[in-house]
């Protein structure tokens, strides 16, 4: 969780633009290994937390300090690449959006005195969060009207998938049927209230998007 906490570590000075040269490849999210190994962890290859969006979005950047930027630039990993096997490498991505310099006096104001911009970006040609033998899905539970206590989510495989990997959720199996159980911390919502668990598969053939059963426990 330092990590985390500690995030202005992967700060980095005197790169005058050229990131490519101070960050080798496998190191892109622990900024070159700074700080003495503190973000290390991020590099690891494994499951990405994703989000569905369209092609045409925006990335929102939030600065409490108010400092503004020279330039601010959005990059998505190119189609085919698989963070389960793959350490992220510059040839990975592609540049989708960027802004040049932009005081922040130019940015949007935010009720805790910190400025937050938006960054159009486009990256058309994605297929979504699957590549040869493997996938990721996310799944959104919504409560209803009233509050509820637990919940079960359920859907059958048609052509074989496994599930190989989960988060925030309990994950079990019979036959082609997959049932999907909150975790103690996720299943009590409020009226209209949301949580979101995913998992990793493996698949071949095909794999088409089954339906899905959601039930209260």
């Amino acid at each position: 969780m330092s990590s985390l906490w500690n995030w202005n570590g992967l700060f980095r000075e005197g790169v005058a633009g050229n990131h490519q040269g101070a960050i080798p490849d496998g190191q892109l999210c622990s900024g070159g290994r700074t700080e003495g190994g503190r973000y290390n962890a991020l590099d690891a290859v494994g499951a990405w937390k994703t989000s569905p969006v369209s092609s045409n979005f925006r990335v929102r950047l939030y600065d409490q300090a108010s400092h503004g930027a020279d330039y601010i630039r959005v990059y998505v990993t190119k189609q085919g690449f698989n963070a389960l096997t793959q350490p992220l490498g510059w040839g990975n991505l592609e540049l989708v959006g960027q802004i040049g310099n932009t005081p922040a006096s130019q940015w949007t104001p935010e009720s805790d005195g910190g400025v937050s911009i938006q960054i159009p970006a486009n990256a058309p040609g994605r297929t979504g969060n699957q590549w040869s033998g493997g996938f990721q899905a996310d799944v959104t539970v919504t409560a209803g009207g009233s509050a509820i206590r637990g919940w079960s989510v359920s859907w059958t495989f048609a052509n074989g998938q496994q599930v190989t990997q989960a988060w925030n959720a309990t994950v079990s199996r019979s036959g082609d049927t997959v049932v999907a159980r909150n975790v103690d911390y996720n299943g009590n919502l409020g009226a209209g209230a949301s949580t979101t668990f995913g998992f990793t598969g493996s698949w071949n053939g095909s794999n088409p998007v089954p339906v899905v059963a959601c039930t209260t426990a």
